[in-house]
């Protein structure tokens, strides 16, 4: 089994966050001020046997599940999609 892990620096937007993801960045364009600082997000992806994909977060002790190629927006983790 293939496990991923992977760290990327913690961006902070001062204008525009979230105009850049979709549906918004789709429809009106995006525009954005951010920077990274010294604090990380840390992913793990594991394969799994169904089509499901499961989103945790240990800070916000929260799970959710999603159907693999599911394009629905909604805010339940759905930065994660």
């Amino acid at each position: 089994m293939v496990i991923i892990r992977s760290k990327a620096p913690f961006r902070i937007s001062f204008g525009g966050g979230g105009t850049d993801m979709a549906p918004y960045c789709m429809e009106n364009g995006g525009c954005v001020i951010s920077t990274a600082i010294d604090r990380y997000v840390y992913i793990t992806i594991k394969p799994r046997t169904d089509e499901l994909i499961r989103v945790s977060s240990p800070i916000l002790t929260e799970t959710k599940e999603f159907i693999l190629g599911d394009k629905e927006y909604n805010e339940d983790l759905g930065i994660f999609k």
